[in-house]
């Protein structure tokens, strides 16, 4: 073999071991396949795969890995052993090496990592391979076709279609903030059900929670002055695709992470020169909503209809708001499997922004220039307990138990609470 057939089975093995890693080729069929080559080589490069562990974790690591792929007993097992059973085991120890682990652990804790996580359920939304890549991809170039992406994955169009309205129904997609101050329209959120003219609400949204709590969130064509009305002054949303993807738990993150945390752009950001007349005021609104739930394809024929605007109008539009920065496409996640929360609290939970699956962050001030932050996070079921218990007092912490989409609200018998009146 010469030394260019050497370099290319090395990398061939290293790319076997990471589709091993990754989940993209499933223990058995890795099991057949790397039994084709040098069991020194194999060897070295698993090892060097794991280039954060100690030198007793990587032997460890390496015994376990040589006796099941390779049936050799002369390796120890170890505790580790137990575990290789597990589908998900190999996944998790890439997991473990890249976003967990620290040279300060021993290896106790090593085990406990993943007697927690492998024998823990809905720790995570199932998720395909393919399903994983695809909004990891997305996150980073919201601007892919589906054509971009089957070509990206050796897939078919329609197989990419099938994968997008299958991530819709697990409340994944595509979605799109919007700065709706650029569009000369008002945020806000009101504690207590709330009560609105018609003439001035656009969209709300009614939360139910737990404990005994309710508050609504709304957009509105004009200022409305109520001492429950809290006015959205900027706000962030923030998806961890990869946090979502592989489970990582808060504990884990908060005990063992180094990382800086990036700040998220604010979304209300420089005002643009972009004018809503009053006539089309109600069919960008509702283009605009469209988008934020579905960016790619959101339901202009209908509001065309609804609306007497042409369907050329409306993508005109769109693209524009996309070109200035009034709209623009984000992974936006509302899947059942995971919890969501609501944090108030008076300081920004910057802590946070990295290390949940999803959080909607917002900013908001009272009449009389109070400002709080109210914090939507979708994290694992699992990490209610650990957060509960982090928390100070000035936080105060809701499950969100239901979210109501309504159009417009006109009951007017329901109380508005003040923030600083809620029990």
């Amino acid at each position: 073999m010469d030394v260019q057939d050497s370099t290319d089975t090395s990398y061939y093995v290293s790319q076997l071991i990471d589709s091993l890693t990754s989940g993209e080729i499933n223990p058995s069929d890795f099991g057949v396949k790397i039994n084709q080559y040098s069991q020194t080589m194999t060897k070295n490069l698993f090892r060097d795969s794991l280039p954060k562990f100690i030198s007793n974790l990587r032997s460890k690591t390496t015994d376990v890995f040589f006796r099941y792929f390779f049936n050799n007993e002369s390796y120890q097992d170890n505790d580790l052993w137990k575990f290789v059973d597990y589908k998900d085991f190999w996944v998790q120890l890439r997991n473990f090496h890249d976003y967990i682990y620290s040279r300060s652990m021993d290896f106790t804790e090593v085990i406990q990592f993943f007697e927690e996580t492998l024998s823990s359920t809905n720790s995570q939304p199932r998720l395909s391979y393919l399903e994983q890549r695809v909004i990891e991809q997305l996150d980073q170039t919201p601007y892919f076709l589906n054509k971009d992406l089957a070509k990206k994955f050796h897939v078919s169009e329609k197989k990419i279609s099938h994968l997008m309205n299958g991530l819709r129904a697990k409340g994944i997609s595509l979605g799109s903030s919007v700065d709706y101050s650029a569009l000369g329209f008002y945020e806000f959120f009101t504690l207590g059900t709330h009560a609105l003219h018609d003439d001035t609400m656009v969209v709300v949204h009614k939360y139910e929670l737990f404990p005994s709590f309710s508050m609504g969130y709304g957009v509105s064509s004009e200022k409305i002055s109520a001492s429950s009305i809290y006015d959205v002054i900027n706000k962030k949303i923030i998806c961890n695709t990869r946090i979502l993807t592989l489970g990582i738990s808060l504990k884990d993150w908060s005990k063992n992470s180094v990382r800086r945390v990036k700040m998220p752009t604010p979304i209300q950001g420089e005002q643009t020169d972009f004018y809503v007349t009053p006539v089309s005021k109600d069919y960008i609104l509702r283009l605009v909503r469209n988008c934020e739930t579905n960016f790619k394809r959101p339901n202009i024929k209908q509001i065309a209809n609804i609306f007497d605007v042409s369907i050329r109008t409306l993508f005109r539009i769109k693209s524009k708001l996309k070109d200035i920065g009034i709209l623009e496409p984000r992974i936006i996640l509302e899947n059942k499997e995971l919890m969501i929360i609501l944090m108030i609290s008076e300081k920004e939970l910057v802590e946070f922004y990295n290390k949940v699956p999803f959080i909607r962050s917002y900013e908001v001030q009272d009449g009389d220039n109070n400002v709080k932050w109210m914090t939507f996070l979708s994290i694992f079921p699992s990490d209610f307990n650990f957060i509960y218990k982090k928390s100070n007092k000035s936080v105060d912490i809701f499950q969100v138990i239901e979210k109501n989409v309504l159009d417009q609200t006109t009951d007017n018998e329901k109380i508005l609470l003040h923030l600083n009146q809620k029990t």
